[in-house]
């Protein structure tokens, strides 16, 4: 039955005997009252909506988590799937959080088995609902640890891990999903889906580790050529070692830190030219960014400040003991000092200095006394 609010009987109503100010306030508070509502957006939260939602809920816990699932079931079914509220993503989240709230006072209300399991298994239907793959997976496993052989649960579980593209543990819950449930299950439909996946992302993954291979052998070659020596450019099928560094024809792009120790700051400087000179390049870096805003002091301007890159080396032990390692430490560091025209490819010329990943230029201040403990670091 439905129900209408009218507000001209409501005032003549309360005419008899009221002032006009408390007329208004009465018929303002009965436009809100739950029962005349048509816009379920328009509710709010009042003693008269609890006192009308507690004769629901009312009986013992069993039967109050019963019908807790139950109306967390009416939200799922009647309300989440209609068209309008999927249109409407923030109404849609309202509505799953609320069907979740449901759920999660039935739990807290029940101790049968199967209640819980149905609960728990309609609370991971909801989290899928809202994309939110991590919290549904978790569920599922709760309701397998109850029930192993739980078949909405184990394919919702296989539904959550294809939206996360993990593959490899879908396609594992869809095996087994065939072998408990046959292949008239829902398990084949979605193992075909991962599959699918799984050959476009391998194609997807051999192309970008060819380029990258050939990427990397030209630029090996480029090094070799001049007698530069690049770490780690031999592992081609370990992660990408420095996606930056490319060689066009006899130029090569590198990208360069500036790292600064004393206050482990770092500026970085992608695609730079090998003919680049080091402090004209970081000299642009300052002006930009109008001196450092970490160094209050100013202790980090021409000519306080030194550039330098480091040469690490390992000599081998003469002779070497029996059963070691001939290049175990202990290691040698020395600096190279960077003049006012010194280039990156000079630097890359002095014998023994590997560029690292990424070319690194370290940067102090002989105004402070952190520069005479990075030269006996050095030393050490």
């Amino acid at each position: 039955m439905d129900l209408e609010f009218d507000e001209d009987a409501a005032i003549e109503e309360l005419r008899k005997g009221w002032k006009k100010d408390d007329i208004l306030k009465e018929i303002e508070e009965l436009k809100v009252h739950p029962l005349f509502i048509k816009n379920e957006d328009e509710i709010k939260e009042t003693e008269t909506l609890g006192a009308l939602r507690a004769v629901q809920f009312d009986g013992d816990d069993e039967t109050v988590a019963l019908n807790l699932y139950k109306a967390g079931n009416s939200i799922v079914v009647e309300r989440l799937d209609a068209p309008e509220v999927k249109e409407r993503w923030t109404h849609h989240r309202y509505l799953c959080l609320q069907a979740l709230k449901k759920y999660d006072e039935a739990l807290l209300k029940t101790k049968d088995k199967d209640l819980i399991i149905r609960t728990l298994s309609n609370m991971a239907l909801v989290f899928l609902k809202m994309k939110s793959w991590g919290p549904a997976i978790e569920t599922c496993d709760k309701v397998l640890a109850l029930s192993p052989g739980h078949e909405k649960a184990l394919y919702r579980k296989g539904q959550a891990y294809f939206e996360l593209a993990r593959y490899e543990e879908a396609a594992e819950v869809c095996q087994k999903g065939i072998e408990q449930f046959g292949p008239k299950s829902s398990f084949p439909e979605l193992a075909s889906r991962v599959h699918e996946e799984q050959e476009k992302l391998a194609k997807k993954t051999q192309t970008k580790v060819s380029v990258l291979k050939s990427k990397r052998e030209k630029v090996h070659a480029f090094f070799t050529k001049r007698g530069w020596r690049l770490s780690n450019f031999e592992s081609y099928d370990s992660r990408p070692f420095e996606p930056e560094l490319e060689v066009d024809g006899e130029d090569l792009s590198l990208p360069v830190l500036f790292l600064f120790p004393e206050h482990a700051q770092v500026d970085f400087a992608k695609e730079v030219n090998q003919h680049t000179v080091i402090w004209s390049l970081f000299e642009q870096i300052l002006e930009q960014d109008g001196g450092f805003a970490w160094d209050s002091a100013g202790n980090y301007r021409p000519p306080d400040i030194e550039l330098c890159a480091i040469v690490e080396q390992t000599p081998p032990i003469n002779p070497p003991k029996p059963g070691t390692d001939p290049y175990e430490k202990p290691k040698l560091r020395r600096k190279i000092i960077i003049g006012q025209d010194t280039t990156f490819a000079q630097i890359l010329d002095v014998k023994d200095y590997v560029m690292p990943k990424v070319f690194e230029i370290f940067v102090t201040s002989k105004r402070t006394p952190f520069y005479s403990y990075f030269e006996k670091a050095l030393n050490d």
